[in-house]
């Protein structure tokens, strides 16, 4: 927009835009504030007052105090000057940068302040008037901090709260441990792996449950050496008495056929009734010999079976055992998991009520931006700011 008037009456315009506004009233300047910026200047060519009408229009004061404007480099310091003085300044700023050939008149005033819109983890939800220099954790205490009553100890309790942690932890340890002794066993692990950094009565305990499981794993290795002996005499009886038993065979067989030609002999007359009789008594001792030998066969093989047995029950039985036991300290563990977890959050709560950055992040849309920043709990709040406070662990 160029606006052509008579020399004169131009300067004066200039100089009412550039001193004319130190007579209103004019506040402190803060982060965050909003200020519409516009700037003049006059075109000699031209013979009128231009205004620059590409960056004329609304900044915002940046968190560290800067302004941010064009052909500014670094920005200039806003913080603790009035629209007065930032314009005096801003104007010196644009002369000396752009190399003007007049000094040019900065117009600034400051926005209304808009709320904030204030969500998530408080108690109180809503839209909040902010004042120059509040910052995110004023606007959670102002939004009633905590959703979660508390007593009138916090701290106390919390202390109380991180000590049963520290005993529950422990035990978890433990009983963590227990179970990889017992599924150890239960697979037939030959060692028993275990975390190695804890604290000291935590590890004394671990190595209880190691000298454990190398005490039951020598114990089921004896046993299992001692059945497997006893199988392998029972397995060498069998087959000695199974060769005794082909012998005996064998014997009785002769014994047999030559008292049967005995009995053909003696039926003609032409045997004795005395060898008749001691060839009759040669096969009935062997086969009473046979007989006792096979029971000695039965006897060793219910022997060989009952050996087995053992010997599966020492070492699957043990482990079937192991793992119903660890089947147990799991349930155990589940509980203890529950407990822990009601009292991380109970702490959790707690600790955001004694220092709400220890839990929570404050996530916060700027005012005309599509996309949230995380910034500090003791960042500056800005006009229109949209804040979430949330748990530190969400994504």
């Amino acid at each position: 927009m160029t606006i052509k008037r008579p020399r004169a009456i131009a300067t004066l315009l200039l100089a009412w835009l550039c001193f004319g506004a130190t007579l209103a009233n004019s506040e402190e300047i803060n982060t965050g504030d909003s200020l519409d910026i516009a700037v003049f200047e006059w075109d000699r060519e031209a013979g009128a007052i231009r205004s620059w009408e590409t960056i004329n229009n609304e900044y915002t004061v940046a968190e560290d105090g800067i302004l941010y404007f064009p052909f500014i480099d670094g920005g200039i310091v806003a913080v603790g000057l009035d629209t007065n003085e930032l314009a005096s300044s801003l104007s010196s700023r644009l002369l000396e940068s752009l190399s003007l050939p007049d000094l040019p008149a900065v117009q600034i005033k400051q926005s209304s302040t808009e709320p904030v819109s204030v969500y998530g983890f408080v108690r109180n939800t809503g839209r909040f008037d902010i004042r120059p220099g509040q910052t995110i954790r004023e606007i959670f205490v102002a939004a009633g901090g905590s959703p979660i009553a508390l007593n009138a100890n916090p701290g106390l309790e919390l202390s109380e709260l991180t000590q049963r942690l520290d005993v529950l932890q422990s035990r978890r340890t433990i009983l963590s441990a227990r179970l990889a002794r017992l599924r150890a066993e239960g697979e037939g692990a030959a060692t028993l792996d275990l975390p190695e950094d804890v604290d000291p009565e935590v590890a004394e305990k671990q190595k209880r449950e190691e000298k454990v499981f190398s005490l039951n794993r020598e114990r089921t290795e004896r046993q299992t050496q001692l059945l497997e002996g006893r199988i392998g005499l029972l397995t060498g009886e069998i087959g000695s008495l199974q060769t005794q038993l082909k012998n005996l065979s064998l014997q009785l067989e002769l014994a047999q056929e030559q008292l049967d030609n005995i009995n053909q002999l003696a039926d003609r007359g032409l045997a004795v009734n005395a060898r008749q009789l001691d060839a009759l008594s040669l096969v009935s001792n062997l086969e009473t010999r046979q007989l006792t030998l096979q029971l000695a066969v039965t006897e060793a093989r219910q022997n060989l079976s009952v050996a087995e047995l053992d010997l599966v029950d020492a070492q699957s039985g043990a482990s079937a055992s192991r793992l119903v036991a660890a089947q147990d300290v799991e349930n155990q563990l589940l509980l203890l998991e529950d407990q822990y977890a009601t009292l991380s959050g109970r702490a959790k709560i707690l600790a955001v009520s004694l220092e709400p950055a220890s839990a929570l992040q404050a996530r916060v849309w700027r005012k005309g931006a599509t996309e949230p920043i995380f910034v500090e709990f003791d960042a500056p709040v800005m006009s229109g700011d949209i804040i979430e406070f949330r748990s530190l662990g969400d994504q």
